[in-house]
């Protein structure tokens, strides 16, 4: 296990070597569009103080994520293309909205909904802290509720981690299709995703140090390693020859 995963992100590295650009680019251009989106409610959420205005803004921040997640997509197709030699563009991010977006959207239901679950004790937490007097008993509650919650959501859906992939390469797959074959696929593999997962803790430490600066190479170094963890899985040889294979339109 080890020694393929020291393989699969060496083959990641090689992929974005040279080529951070574009990665680092619809990073940051998602990152500013949610902050600019979520200000308003966000300073709401501040100054009312009040159990409605959580409510809207959990709402409003569901609806964003899923808008994100659509564009999230994009980002999976400049990774694959990266991983087959050929070139990104900024405009791959609207590849979910140019390919029927509603199959995108079956697997953020689906999958983000599992992990949205494992969250719920700190998303109650946050509502507790609206209202109670011990905001320090509930801050550190929501802080460990968090924590367990990601934990739990990561290996929870780490069978589903090669679906948005699937769909990609095999054109018009459904969601819901392309769920179950990933399904399939993960048997048996589970514990190296998050072999591979946990093997980024240090750089996790290390954005979270710099102020969260160098997730825009972490991250870029993460997809790409799950990406060439998808091609391993599903016996695709990532050369160049191969780059025609991905289905991609716009």
């Amino acid at each position: 296990m080890r020694e393929q995963s020291r393989q699969i992100k060496g083959r990641a590295r090689e992929a974005l070597h040279g080529r951070y650009g574009i990665p680092m680019t619809v990073i940051g251009i998602l990152l500013v569009i949610y902050l600019l989106v979520t200000a308003p409610f966000n300073y709401s959420l501040i100054i009312a103080q009040r159990q409605s205005s959580l409510i809207i803004y959990i709402i409003a921040n569901i609806l964003i994520f899923l808008v994100l997640f659509e564009a999230g997509i994009g980002i999976s197709v400049i990774h694959l293309k990266l991983a087959r030699g050929t070139s990104p563009h900024v405009k791959d991010l609207l590849y979910a909205f140019r390919n029927r977006p509603d199959r995108f959207i079956v697997v953020f239901l689906v999958r983000d909904g599992i992990f949205s679950l494992c969250l719920l004790p700190s998303f109650i937490t946050m509502f507790m802290r609206v209202s109670t007097e011990n905001i320090g008993l509930v801050s550190m509650l929501n802080l460990i509720f968090t924590l367990a919650g990601l934990i739990a959501g990561i290996i929870l859906t780490a069978p589903f981690i090669l679906t948005e992939y699937l769909m990609i390469d095999r054109g018009m797959t459904s969601g819901l299709a392309a769920l179950k074959e990933s399904r399939r696929l993960m048997k048996g593999r589970r514990l190296s995703v998050l072999y591979l997962y946990a093997s980024f803790i240090g750089y996790f430490i290390l954005c979270l140090i710099s102020y969260n600066i160098g997730f825009f190479w972490v991250a870029p170094y993460v997809i790409e390693t799950i990406v060439q963890f998808y091609l391993d899985v599903t016996e695709q040889i990532p050369y160049e020859e191969d780059a025609e294979d991905i289905i991609v339109e716009g």
